[in-house]
Parts: C-alpha cells; sequence; structure tokens
C-alpha cells in the first residue's frame, strides 16, 4: 500500500537502495513482530519499494524508477541521467511526504545522504542504519561523522570495526551484526532439496550460482554470466571434469516483464528453450540450452535456496555477492558491462570481503580457469568461505536492531 498518512507511524524506515530497501523491510517485520499494534511504515527513496510491499508495510511517498537504479554516488554519468530523468523533483516530492508522516521516530537506512535528508526534511529524532560503508573498504569522510555525531541517536555499523572507528570519532556506533545475512536464513540450512534429479544434480558435480543483480544490468549480466558458463563448461570437458550445474538466481519474479527481458537477451546469445523434456525442478524455473547441450536453469524466487546449495558462485552484485561469501560461498566476479558492477565497483567489493571474492578479468575463459582452479583446491575454498563468514557475520542483526529501536522509542516524547 502506498500513499499518505493518516495517524503518524511510530517507526517511519526510510531507504534509498534497493538493498537498502531490503534490509529496511527485515527490520520493519521483526519490529511488527515484537511490538504488535506498533505503526510502522516505509518511505523507498529509489524505486518502487517492493521489499515494503512484500512484508505487508505501508509505503508512503512517491516513487519511482530512475536509470542509475540507485548508483548516482558511482559517477558523473549515472548522476546526470538521473538529473534529466527528474530527480530533483522526485527529492522534493519525497521531502513533502517525510514532513507530512510526522513518525515519532525516524531510521534512516542507507548511507549518510539518507540521514541527512530524512532528518532534515522530517524535523523527527533519527537512528542511522549505515549500510553504505565500512572500514574495510575506507573509512568515514570527517564531513559524514560530524552529521552522524549531529543528527543520529544512534549508529548501526555493519561491522565492529567500522563502530570502533566511529565511537574513536564521537559517533553513538554500535554493531549489532549485518541484516543482509537475516535476508539469505534458511530454516534447516542447506537446500538439499535442489540436489534431486531433473536439475542435474549427481555427487562430483559442481553446483555454480550465477548472480546477475537486482539492477536495471541484470539483463546485460546475465549475458555475460551465460558466456562464462559456457567457458566453463568447454574448459570441464576438455580437462575431462564433469559437467556443472548452472542456476541463475534471478531477482525478477516469475511472470515479470523483467524476467521476460533477461530470457529474451539470453536467447539472442545463442540460449534457447528447449521443447518440455519431464519437470521443472521447482515452479518458475526456465531452462535454456546451448547446441552443446549445456543447460541453464533460470530461477526466479529461489536466490536464498540456490545460495545454499551452490558449491561456487559468479556474482555481478553488490548485496548479493556480500551475501554469498556470508554463507561461506567462494565469490568470483570480473567486471560487468553496464553501470552498477564497474571495475571500480568490484575492488571496492573486494576491499569489503577480502579473501572471499575472488576477481578475474572480463574474459571467459580466465573466469573458466579460476573456476577450475577453485574446485580443485578445497583448502582455498575453505578459507574463502572463512573470510566471507568472517566479515558479514551470522544471521540476527534484525531482531538485534528492533530490540534496541523499541528501547529508544519508550524513551522519545509522543510526535507533536
Amino acid at each position: 500500500m502506498s500513499g499518505g498518512v493518516g495517524t503518524p507511524p511510530d517507526i517511519l524506515l526510510a531507504s534509498n537502495g534497493h538493498g537498502e530497501d531490503a534490509i529496511a523491510a527485515a527490520i520493519g517485520r521483526e519490529l511488527q513482530r515484537q511490538a504488535p499494534g506498533l505503526r510502522v511504515a516505509g518511505l523507498p527513496l529509489v524505486g518502487e519499494g517492493a521489499a515494503y510491499e512484500r512484508v505487508g508495510l505501508q509505503r508512503l511517498g512517491p516513487q519511482a524508477l530512475l536509470p542509475s537504479g540507485g548508483f548516482a554516488r558511482l559517477g558523473w554519468r549515472n548522476l546526470q541521467a538521473d538529473l534529466q530523468a527528474g530527480l530533483l523533483g522526485l527529492l522534493r516530492r519525497q521531502g513533502r511526504a517525510l514532513r507530512q508522516a510526522r513518525p515519532r521516530l525516524l531510521v534512516a537506512v542507507g548511507d549518510v545522504f539518507m540521514l541527512a535528508f530524512g532528518r532534515w526534511a522530517s524535523g523527527r529524532p533519527a537512528v542511522f542504519v549505515a549500510t553504505a560503508k565500512s572500514d574495510y573498504i575506507a573509512p568515514h569522510w570527517r564531513s559524514e561523522t560530524f552529521l552522524m555525531r549531529h543528527l543520529a541517536l544512534r549508529v548501526f555499523a555493519r561491522d565492529e570495526p567500522t563502530a570502533a572507528s566511529l565511537r574513536s570519532r564521537g559517533v553513538p556506533a554500535v554493531c549489532a551484526g549485518n541484516v543482509m545475512m537475516d535476508l539469505v536464513s534458511l530454516p534447516g540450512g542447506a537446500a538439499a532439496g535442489l540436489r534431486r534429479p531433473g536439475c542435474g544434480g549427481s555427487a562430483g558435480r559442481p553446483w555454480l550460482a550465477l548472480l546477475p543483480g537486482s539492477h536495471q544490468d541484470a539483463a546485460l549480466n546475465a549475458v555475460a554470466l551465460g558466456r562464462a558458463a559456457r567457458a566453463v563448461a568447454a574448459l570441464g570437458r576438455a580437462r575431462g571434469e564433469p559437467e556443472p550445474v548452472f542456476l541463475m538466481a534471478v531477482a525478477a519474479p516469475a511472470g515479470s516483464p523483467a524476467l521476460a527481458a533477461l530470457i529474451e537477451q539470453l536467447r539472442g546469445d545463442g540460449w534457447s528453450v528447449p521443447p518440455p523434456a519431464g519437470l521443472s525442478p521447482q515452479p518458475g524455473w526456465t531452462a535454456l540450452r546451448q547446441n552443446s547441450g549445456l543447460t541453464l536453469w533460470v530461477c526466479p524466487g529461489s536466490f536464498a535456496p540456490i545460495l545454499h546449495a551452490a558449491d561456487l558462485v559468479l556474482g555481478l552484485a553488490g548485496t548479493a555477492n556480500e551475501q554469498a561469501a556470508g554463507l561461506g560461498k567462494p565469490v568470483v566476479a570480473f567486471p560487468a558491462p553496464g553501470r552498477q558492477f564497474t571495475a571500480r565497483f568490484l575492488a571496492a567489493q573486494k576491499r569489503l570481503l577480502g579473501e572471499a571474492l575472488l576477481p578475474v578479468p572480463a574474459d571467459p575463459d580466465a573466469v573458466a580457469r579460476a573456476v577450475w582452479e577453485l574446485w580443485k583446491d578445497p583448502g582455498r575454498r575453505r578459507r574463502m568461505a572463512a573470510a566471507g563468514q568472517a566479515r558479514m557475520g551470522p544471521p540476527g542483526a534484525a531482531a538485534r536492531i528492533s530490540r534496541a529501536l523499541l528501547e529508544i522509542l519508550a524513551g522519545l516524547p509522543p510526535a507533536g
């Protein structure tokens, strides 16, 4: 549900990114679980805020899809495209929505711009869930720490080194864990149900998850990953290795135009949809094939189960790569076409994930060599798994942050 506000929410979650929406929605769902009857709403600055809708939270303010997909900060070209598409007018309307909402507590999820904009526009007490920066990549700027000190009642950093660095500069920062890992937690752990006939599963075959991302670049990234999969399979055949199982975890839901466009891009690159030959291993999955007989499963709605089942990951995604690493899955990545997963972005993600991520050139043959070298080196895979789990931490952050938010809310006066 989207629109205006009648009774002001107790807590308004405001986010500026697709991954940030999912984090905010997870916190909102946990708030409602811990405090039934609490009025919680969400306001997404980027995109349409589908994550809020999926957990039943009211969405406030106008929403629009902009060309950068939420990555205007990554370069002037992205920012210019968003400005031409009406970014400033959209922000003005969203600022009015924040003022009209009058929440008792604003929870800004994203970067410091989200905190400053939300605090300025709403005029309400604010808490900041800082998802965009980590000291593993680079410390926050002095201007950012100044804003955090003066605008946030509390800052939830994404890891303890970042929280400690912020505290040393006078920011009321803590680390309650990384909500990203809550989003891929599965009851019972690994999804053994994916390993069955019809999906080609058998002992000794590598299972590779292909992650094209959730932004406008997803279809282009899918083509690049499809070419990498072909090279991996070809090199494996030349070496007498078992053919991998390739599962492309697509964010677009089954039946959506975005999924249809992604599949069409793959078909244009030589993948065909074969005639029905048995049941799909999961409802809504699509099998695409090459003339060599290589099969690629395009899998909407199965992101977490696929990550749990995978042995290795080929990832051209932001949050999804980090979640895969946090689950102990070695990630191989390369610069992709499009706006998001550039060489610069990949270098920053490498600093964030450390040994958990293996960057390679944007060449299918280089990707193939890296995949098979990792497959033949279980010791390195174990080291990469341990590094990713250490960097990302265990699940449970949404519950811990929600408990802290309820304590902060209890100490605030009613909204005026």
